[in-house]
């Protein structure tokens, strides 16, 4: 493949969770592996794995390991891998098991506007 066509391909970073993973072309990506790739190149197992970095569709503070949290209102933190927690302000997980990212932030919003 010619550099010039590779070099059109999305810019994507594999940061969440160990092990590794094979693209559709069998190359192996490892973690916090950059990688260019069509999205339709990478297995649909793994895309919670990986997150675009040029910048189109991943918020960047969905990369931090907690959200900040005021004082007196529910926070998240990472549980492992893609899933979160909602804290309660003195510490209490309020979930019974882990929530994706978009979930969780939905779930600690509903806490929120409840407590307050």
């Amino acid at each position: 493949m010619a550099e010039r066509e590779r070099s059109k391909k999305p810019l994507w970073i594999k940061d969440v969770g160990g092990g590794t993973f094979r693209l559709r072309n069998g190359y192996r990506i490892k973690p916090g592996e950059k990688f260019r790739a069509n999205e339709d190149e990478i297995p649909s197992g793994v895309r919670d794995l990986v997150h675009l970095m040029d910048g189109k569709t991943i918020p960047q503070e969905k990369e931090k390991n907690e959200t900040p949290q005021a004082k007196g209102q529910f926070g998240l933190d990472r549980k492992g891998g893609p899933y979160w927690n909602v804290v309660s302000p003195e510490g209490t997980i309020m979930n019974d098991k882990g929530m994706k990212f978009d979930e969780a932030d939905r779930y600690k919003d509903q806490l929120n506007s409840n407590n307050g």
